[in-house]
């Protein structure tokens, strides 16, 4: 029995400096099932850098997910920006949950003023055009 599943899920690089240098004050999962239900997450576990492939294609747009993928990609792996594949852990003690399952995560992280992320978008803002292109 799965007493533990891992659920996986992408974080653009824009936002993953903010589970890094913050510590996420609560994690929660919404199975696509039940989405009226939320689930605690346990413990998260970010890597230390960006991948450009999906763990899953249907993490990517053309699956149904969020995170653009390449169009030239046939396999609809690859994806357009780098992203941080986060794990957080579900714990299953019934098995009421199955592996595979669509799941969406959402992190609660400490209030910042407006000015603060403005600040923080705007700096992103001009690294991307240093960088030779437009996010």
């Amino acid at each position: 029995m799965l007493d533990r599943l891992i659920v996986k899920c992408d974080i653009d690089q824009t936002d993953a400096e903010l589970l890094r240098g913050f510590n996420p004050k609560g994690v929660e999962i919404r199975l696509a099932g039940q989405l009226g239900r939320t689930y605690p997450g346990g413990t998260v576990t970010l890597p230390q850098a960006a991948v450009d492939t999906l763990a899953h294609p249907s993490l990517g747009t053309n699956g149904g997910g969020e995170v653009l993928t390449d169009p030239h990609d046939p396999k609809g792996m690859r994806t357009m920006l780098p992203q941080f594949e986060t794990h957080v852990e579900l714990d299953n003690p019934g098995g009421e949950f199955f592996a595979g399952q669509r799941a969406y995560v959402r992190f609660t992280l400490d209030n910042r003023p407006l000015a603060w992320q403005w600040t923080r978008r705007f700096w992103q803002l001009l690294q991307s055009h240093d960088n030779g292109k437009w996010l």
